[in-house]
């Protein structure tokens, strides 16, 4: 009888063992190019020759000097660091989890999957601060079958997620968005989208710049016309943010990618978890706690 008691525990360890396994690591829908246990993580870097060049150009030594100034006397207020801190910053995001797929309120009638997501900062070389906790999905990734004018901004995040869905219609997509910020003022036709085979390009006129900066208020005196800001935002097969960099009058100023793709064993996260009854519940740290500002 014990030995049969003993069998039965045993078997029903091992089943529940197995079932922390398969309920965590179903196969997620062709749509999803992520899996649990993949981490990935984007360093953003600075041409700092090219950016004072600019600066120069556009505002003449003594001004860029004065302004570039003024910034850095700014952002040390609000974090107690230098502007040039935030020139070789790095983020990290660990997929802990994922939901099943299921129905979306919104679009209505898509359907998707949660990831469940710990998300990491780093300014200082090996020091990372968190960002967001993986003790709820914090990002969607919906099924591009029914990917349309009226919803396609529900599976970009409204913003250019990190991850989106595999095999979305970029042309389709930026003649959405031109047609969006056509009747969107005050942007109308200064800022246009294009296409590319893994993602987008886009455009802001210089003319439309200068109008920000005259309407603003603040005194910046352009020696020339500003050149246009061309943007571009890339995405690799399996729906990872890749590749972003933003340039002037022909000069790259600031550059984001993808610097690796290391994924863990996905068993070993639902494992622990599953076992071990704990869940990890991250907290938000920003720069001016750290620093202790505030």
């Amino acid at each position: 009888m014990k030995k049969a008691k003993i069998g039965g525990l045993s078997l029903l360890g091992f089943l529940l063992f197995f079932s922390f396994v398969n309920v965590s690591n179903a196969v997620p829908p062709s749509y999803v190019g992520v899996n649990i246990g993949n981490s990935f993580t984007w360093t953003a870097s600075a041409n700092v020759a090219n950016i004072n060049a600019t600066g120069i150009n556009l505002f003449g030594e003594a001004n860029w000097t004065l302004i570039y100034g003024m910034l850095d006397y700014m952002i040390w207020n609000m974090t107690g660091m230098h502007i040039d801190s935030f020139f070789g910053g790095a983020m990290k995001m660990d997929i802990a989890n994922m939901t099943p797929e299921v129905p979306m309120g919104f679009p209505p009638g898509v359907n998707g999957v949660g990831l469940y997501i710990d998300g990491f900062m780093s300014i200082e070389p090996g020091v990372w601060m968190p960002m967001m906790t993986s003790a709820y999905p914090s990002l969607y990734i919906l099924d591009p079958t029914n990917i349309n004018a009226s919803n396609f901004m529900y599976f970009l995040g409204f913003g250019m997620p990190a991850i989106v869905p595999k095999g979305l219609p970029w042309n389709n997509i930026a003649t959405w968005y031109n047609a969006m910020l056509a009747v969107t003022p005050p942007v109308y036709n200064n800022i246009t989208m294009s296409g590319l085979t893994d993602g987008l390009e886009f455009t802001v006129l210089g003319e439309f710049m200068e109008l920000m900066i005259n309407m603003s208020g603040v005194p910046l005196p352009l020696i020339p016309t500003i050149p246009d800001a061309i943007g571009v935002a890339r995405w690799n097969a399996n729906g990872v943010f890749s590749y972003g960099s933003l340039s002037m009058g022909g000069l790259t100023l600031v550059t984001a990618s993808l610097s690796s793709e290391e994924a863990i064993p996905g068993f070993f996260i639902p494992i622990t978890i599953g076992l071990s009854a704990i869940a990890a519940v991250g907290i938000i740290v920003i720069i001016r706690k750290k620093k202790k500002i505030i």
